[in-house]
């Protein structure tokens, strides 16, 4: 059992022995090409003996190529903003017009600021429900009025909302 490991090994050295060497392989493919009639012989005999070199010789069977670790970035969470707070528009001060009660124009009570000014407030059929007159009148909107009529006379004349 012990002889026939023996018997190979000194089978390979002696196929190794035997083998002809790349640079002998290259020389009698040169001059087997060089004998062979060719209008192009120079190029193709370059050519087959850089191939043949090429397969002679050896290649890794693996490299030794660092592992790439990625690249982490970090991304900030987007912060909570909270929203500036909405204005109650039927609660910001008006000019001379006409304003519907509820939608354009809170109920509560209200202050002229400025010239000569006068308000009359309307019900749903259009008829007069209350007036005031003078600088700093204070009007009452309630909720039966539909509509009221900020004036100014002769000045500009504002209308602000002091609360119900």
């Amino acid at each position: 059992m012990k002889k026939y490991p023996s018997l190979i090994f000194l089978l390979s050295i002696l196929i190794t022995a035997c083998a002809a060497s790349p640079q002998v392989i290259q020389t009698a493919i040169a001059q087997t090409l060089s004998a062979m009639p060719s209008e192009t012989s120079l190029p193709i005999q370059t050519a087959i003996i850089e191939i043949i070199t090429a397969t002679l010789s050896p290649t890794p069977l693996y490299t030794n190529t660092p592992i790439q670790t990625p690249t982490i970035t970090l991304t900030p969470k987007p912060t909570a903003t909270i929203p500036p707070p909405t204005q109650d528009i039927t609660k910001t001060p008006k000019n001379e017009g006409t304003w519907l009660v509820g939608t354009e124009v809170s109920i509560g009570h209200w202050r002229a600021k400025g010239g000569d000014c006068y308000a009359v407030a309307f019900d749903a059929n259009s008829q007069e429900q209350d007036m005031v007159t003078g600088v700093g009148s204070i009007l009452y909107i309630n909720s039966s009025y539909y509509s009221v009529k900020f004036v100014s006379y002769p000045d500009t004349c504002t209308w602000e909302y002091i609360g119900s």
